[in-house]
Formats: structure tokens, C-alpha cells, sequence
């Protein structure tokens, strides 16, 4: 195999369930993510990033059955960066040792969404982000981004 032979075992969701504190609720990330593979095809996976492991599955029902198709460890990963694919959004993560893996998102917006969390969870510097000082007009006033129509609108990355 691909040293991903864990995914042809099963295990019980409680063997998988980890006690996380509150934030690192909040901090987990899920969705739809299309996966090439070595023989250049693609498939779609159910992507969880949990701590600096992305777990990917068949589908969600496969996520709560605890049947895993494959772990990445985000430790290992050295760049995260768009790359070019045959229809929606590319992205590619790189290991320290030359191995990459393309994966593909259905919008721009979800890529960057996966790749700022992804970069943030190998550890590594989100070089799409401006990290000057902002200018007086860049600011905008916490009320006017927080609130919408008088009801708080939470933001999900």
C-alpha cells in the first residue's frame, strides 16, 4: 500500500471519539474535497481536519461509522499552495521530502477557506495574508462586521 492501510480497518465511533475542549470543537473542519490519485484519477472524499491530521472518508455517514479511508499527517506537509487542475480549484500540499497530493475544491472560496486552515494546522506561514498594518480605512468597526439585521452572524471557516 500507500502507507494509508489503515483505511481497511473498522472501528467503532467510540474507539475514535476524542474529548476535545470547546475551542477545538470549533476548530474542526469538515467537507467535500476531490482527491487525485496516483494514477492521476480523481475521487471525492469526506475531508475532516482534526489537530494536524486530515482524516478524508467515503462519505459523511462513513465519518460517524468510523470507517476511514485515509489519515494525512499535517506535521509532515512543507507548503500548501493553488495549483492548476482540470475543472474547479486546485490546491497541493507538499511534504518535506517531495511527496505531493492535489486535491480539488468545488468554488475559489472553499480552496482558500481549506488552505488557510490547513496551512494553520501544519504550522505554516498563510502567505495570502497582507500582514502590514492595516490603514484607517481597511478598519471596519466591530458592530457594523459582527451584526446583521441586529442578530449575530457567526462566521465558519
Amino acid at each position: 500500500g500507500c502507507g494509508l492501510d489503515v483505511s481497511l480497518m473498522r472501528y467503532s465511533p467510540s474507539d475514535l471519539r476524542v474529548d476535545l475542549p470547546a475551542e477545538d470543537l470549533l476548530n474542526i473542519k469538515r467537507g467535500w474535497l476531490m482527491k487525485q490519485g496516483q494514477d492521476k484519477d480523481w475521487t471525492k472524499h469526506w475531508f475532516v481536519l482534526r489537530g494536524n491530521g486530515l482524516l478524508y472518508y467515503r462519505d459523511p455517514k462513513a465519518e460517524d461509522q468510523g470507517i476511514l479511508d485515509g489519515v494525512i499527517d499535517l506535521s509532515s506537509i512543507s507548503t500548501v499552495m493553488e495549483t492548476q487542475v482540470q475543472r474547479n480549484y486546485g490546491l497541493q500540499l507538499s511534504t518535506w521530502d517531495g511527496r505531493q497530493l492535489v486535491l480539488s475544491a468545488v468554488t475559489a472560496g472553499i480552496r482558500t477557506n481549506w488552505m488557510s486552515a490547513l496551512r494553520k494546522a501544519a504550522g505554516i506561514q498563510d502567505s495570502s495574508l497582507d500582514l502590514s498594518s492595516p490603514t484607517q480605512e481597511d478598519e471596519v468597526p466591530l458592530s457594523s462586521s459582527s451584526t446583521f439585521n441586529g442578530k449575530i452572524v457567526a462566521i465558519v471557516f
